[in-house]
């Protein structure tokens, strides 16, 4: 036995003997021993859930949901501006009601999803109808601008400016309705 190794170890089809300057190495070849067989491959998994599809909302579903928030907020015992899950649940619940072909089903996640979509687009069009230089429509419930200060912003490139150019030929007709469910009542001292 030359240098503590067996001849029948070096012969083994599952080993391999690496030599260098300094020194033999033996390593363990990755081929599948009769002990171990090989793994088959992994099959496909075809149970995979397929995703939720997301829903688009509609200007009256829009509305739909602010209504049906407004009268929640008014039954329920606590603070202003906030929802607990059960309201949203509710929400959901209702807005299925008023859908009767049921092509549109939402849950309550969907809800206060939409809803904290609609605020954020609330909060954008106040602080623009807040904005000096400007004129309003009340009509189409809209911003007027110049041309110029219109694309003043869409050269920003911001997040705040691509928030605001939304509203450049539209307006927010929820605007009003959606001022009690976002805004703190002051008289209450919230």
């Amino acid at each position: 036995m030359a240098g503590g190794r067996s001849q029948v170890r070096a012969e083994s089809p599952e080993i391999e003997v690496v030599s260098s300057k300094k020194k033999t190495v033996e390593k363990r070849k990755q081929s599948p021993t009769p002990a171990q067989p090989a793994k088959p491959p992994k099959a496909a998994k075809t149970t995979k859930a397929q995703p939720k599809p997301i829903h688009q909302w509609s200007a009256s579903e829009d509305a739909d949901l602010i209504s049906v928030l407004e009268e929640i907020q008014i039954n329920q015992s606590g603070p202003m501006n906030v929802f607990s899950n059960s309201a949203w649940t509710e929400a959901a619940e209702k807005l299925n009601a008023y859908n009767t072909d049921h092509s549109k089903d939402t849950d309550a996640a969907a809800c206060k999803t939409r809803f904290n979509e609609l605020k954020k687009m609330y909060r954008t069009f106040k602080r623009l109808k807040n904005m000096s230089g400007g004129g309003w429509d009340e009509r189409n419930k809209r911003v007027i601008f110049d041309r110029e200060w219109w694309d003043d912003w869409a050269q920003d490139g911001s997040q705040k400016a691509e928030d605001m150019l939304v509203f450049r030929y539209k307006g927010f007709p929820l605007f009003e309705d959606m001022f009690h469910l976002v805004e703190k009542d002051r008289t209450a001292g919230w």
